[in-house]
Parts: structure tokens; sequence; C-alpha cells
């Protein structure tokens, strides 16, 4: 039974891998945690690398990144003590993402740019790509458009020749909100619809939740409300189902522009409240997403009126909320 152990804990860690592609994160950290009392006791180390990865992986998606560094830094100790070049890149790739969420790019590239140097020499196309699109996306929150689409452009092919439509959906859902920041509305619509059609066949519901954001947006930029509504309708089902608060927030504030348009600018403020007080909220939601409906709700009430809405905001519940406009868009 103990000569079984290794290939168990292994097989439980593909399923945590499964339950986190799919956004399944209850799934996921159980079978990440079951493979860790499998493997600790024989002290198979490289069951215990992966199994604090995924577990990392989740928690950085839940918002949790103190403990999602923890567990990245640990796998990563775990694989330079076996060698494994490739829980190398992985770890330090993880170790990037946290400061991205964080708003420090710098320390987030640092980590993207060692982790690519170790998949290009092991030859890792899925590592090489991943890295690139993290690199992608770190220049893009720079307003560097050009090099983000450098970047992207240097690892679409490379998700095409592997096959991984989720990424390849994920690549062009970045695709669409660059063109979208730059006022391409055409092709934002044309590129997020591409990647909605490949979020939905992956069932990536973080991704999904993101790319449904993003046409909300280029429906209201364009006036059409009634379309809008629908996308930001089916975001907050998604959010709901994998109970993700980052994500909840993220498409609040989509929410809240979609009010500002149909009148509704005091509830509008009040969701800017809740998001701007919310525990998990990230620096890239706060100094983006948040920064911009704040501007905007500044040209829409008067001083006064905001921060009354605002502080009101702050005593709302996320998920209440959730369920409350769920409600009101199906009625």
């Amino acid at each position: 039974m103990e000569e079984a152990a290794p290939q168990r804990a292994a097989l439980l860690n593909l399923l945590g891998v499964i339950g986190w592609r799919t956004s399944d994160y209850p799934a996921a950290l159980q079978r990440a945690e079951q493979a860790w009392q499998v493997a600790q006791p024989i002290n198979d180390l490289q069951g215990m690398a992966d199994s604090l990865l995924i577990r990392g992986q989740v928690l950085a998606d839940k918002g949790d990144y103190e403990l999602a560094t923890d567990y990245y830094q640990q796998s990563l100790v775990i694989n330079r003590e076996i060698n494994n070049r490739q829980g190398i890149a992985d770890s330090l790739n993880g170790l990037g993402i946290v400061p991205y969420y964080q708003g420090d790019y710098a320390l987030a590239q640092d980590y993207f740019q060692q982790s690519l140097v170790i998949n290009r020499e092991t030859d890792n196309l899925f590592g090489i790509a991943n890295n690139l699109s993290n690199l992608s996306n770190v220049a893009a929150l720079q307003g560097d458009f050009a090099t983000a689409k450098s970047y992207a452009d240097q690892s679409l092919p490379i998700y095409r020749s592997i096959g991984n439509r989720q990424k390849i959906a994920a690549t062009l859902n970045n695709l669409g909100m660059w063109a979208y920041d730059q006022g391409d509305l055409a092709n934002a619509s044309d590129y997020l619809l591409q990647a909605l059609v490949m979020n939905r066949e992956s069932r990536n519901r973080m991704v999904l939740v993101g790319n449904l954001n993003g046409l909300g947006y280029v429906e209201l930029a364009q006036g059409n409300l009634t379309a809008a509504a629908a996308w930001f309708q089916e975001s907050l089902a998604e959010c709901q189902a994998i109970n993700v608060p980052i994500m909840a927030l993220e498409t609040l504030v989509g929410v809240a522009h979609w009010r500002i348009q149909t009148k509704d600018e005091v509830f509008a403020a009040e969701l800017a409240g809740l998001v701007e007080q919310h525990p998990v909220l990230d620096e890239y939601l706060r100094m983006h997403e948040l920064l911009n409906l704040k501007q905007a709700l500044e040209a829409a009430l008067p001083p006064d009126e905001l921060a009354a809405a605002l502080e009101r905001g702050k005593g709302l519940d996320l998920d209440a909320v959730v369920q409350k406009l769920l409600a009101e868009f199906a009625s």
C-alpha cells in the first residue's frame, strides 16, 4: 500500500488542478489537502510541493494573498530541494501573481521573467506562453499596450499549437479589454465574443466572469443598456456560483457604471462604497476600475450626496447585494 501512496498523491493533486482550472475551489482545496495527507507521512516531496502549489493558486484566486504567498514559497523551497525545474518555474510564476494583484508590477515582472528563463531552458511550451501572458498583463496595467500586445502575440500561437483553448480564450479576452481601453470597440467586441465561446466550453468561470464584464462595458460604451444588463446579470450569477468575492466586486463596479447610465447614481455610489471597503479588494481593482467609477460618480453627484452614499455602501453585505441584484435583473 505504501508503494502506491505517491501515485495516489499525484492523482489527488491532478484532481486538485482540475478543480482549480474549472473554478471549483472547494474541490480543488480538498483534493490538494488530501494529497498532502498522503504525501507528507512518507516524505513524498514531489507530492507535497504540488499540493502546496495548488493551494497557493486557489488562494491567490480567492484573494488570500498572504497565505497564497506562504504556500508558493514552501513549494519553491521543496522544488529547489529536489531540483524539479518545472516545479521551480511554476512556483516562481505563482509568486509573481500575488504582487501583480497587489500592484507591485516590478516584483511581479521579476518573478515572471525568472520563471520564463527556466521554461525556455526546459522548452516547456505551456510555461513559456503562460509567462508571456502574465508579462503582457503587467505591461497593459502600466499602460504600455504595445508591449502587452507584443507579448500576447508571442503567447497566442503557442497556445494554439498545443491546443489549450482555455488559455487562448484568456488571451483573446485580454486583447479585447485592451482594445476597449483604447476605444476600439469593434475589435474589443470581436475578441471578447471569440473568447466567450471558448470560455463557455472550458468552464473556467473566473475567466468567464471577466469576459462577461468586458462585454457589458462594450455595450455600455455604445449605449446598449439592455444588452449590457444581460451580460452583467450572467456575470453576477457566475460569481454567486463560484463564491469568489473579488470577482463579485469587479462585476459590481460594472453594474454601478450601468446604474449611472440608467440614472440611478445614488445606488451606484453605494455599490462603490461596498467595493471600496471590502477586505478582499486588490490594488488592481482599486487603482483602475474603482478609480474610474468614482470619477464618473464625482461628475454625476454633488459632493455631499456622493459622500453620504459611499458611507452607506460601506455597511452593505456583498452576498445580500448580489442576491438583490439578481432578483431585480430577473424581474
